[in-house]
């Protein structure tokens, strides 16, 4: 019968040395891989955009009254826009898988909508200018810059909800 060779502890110290050489460089070829390389942020809630985009202004979104009743304006026309949409979506859709579409039809819904995105900008730049009233000339200017700035991801919400 064959012997078995036991390794001597300087082999196995070896072998155990450059595993971890080994694992260590993968780890750091990872880390610089992934720091070239970075992953997009998950999407902020429009919520949360425009509490950031009062603490911009220097407003505190907790205790701003003004700035309370101007979300709050923002989320009512914006939850009546999709009540009253939503419904003409799915028959719009509903209208276009039919084998003979009825164009003027499906136009005349898409009109409805367009109507009632119309009502909710004018609701929504009503609230926004009663809201800019509030501001100092600074916090206006900032306002400004900030929803001109179309890179401005803060803004965002603003920006659509007045016709972008």
């Amino acid at each position: 019968m064959p012997k078995i060779r036991v390794p001597r502890l300087s082999e196995v110290v070896l072998v155990l040395s450059v595993a971890l050489n080994l694992f260590v460089a993968g780890g750091f070829a990872y880390s610089q891989y992934t720091a070239a390389h970075p992953t997009q942020a998950a999407p902020v809630a429009p919520e949360r955009r425009l509490e950031m985009f009062a603490q911009k202004l220097g407003i505190d979104p907790e205790t701003s009254k003004p700035f309370k009743e101007w979300r709050r304006s923002l989320r009512t026309a914006q939850a009546a826009l999709v009540k009253e949409n939503q419904p003409l979506v799915a028959q719009a859709w509903e209208d276009l898988s039919t084998p003979a579409p009825d164009t003027q039809r499906i136009q005349q819904v898409l009109d409805q909508m367009a109507t009632h995105r119309r009502a909710f900008q004018a609701d929504a730049t009503a609230a926004t200018i009663k809201f800019l009233n509030t501001l100092d000339e600074s916090q206006k200017k900032t306002f400004m810059s900030m929803v001109v700035d179309r890179s401005n991801p803060y803004a965002a919400p603003v920006r659509n909800s007045l016709g972008n």
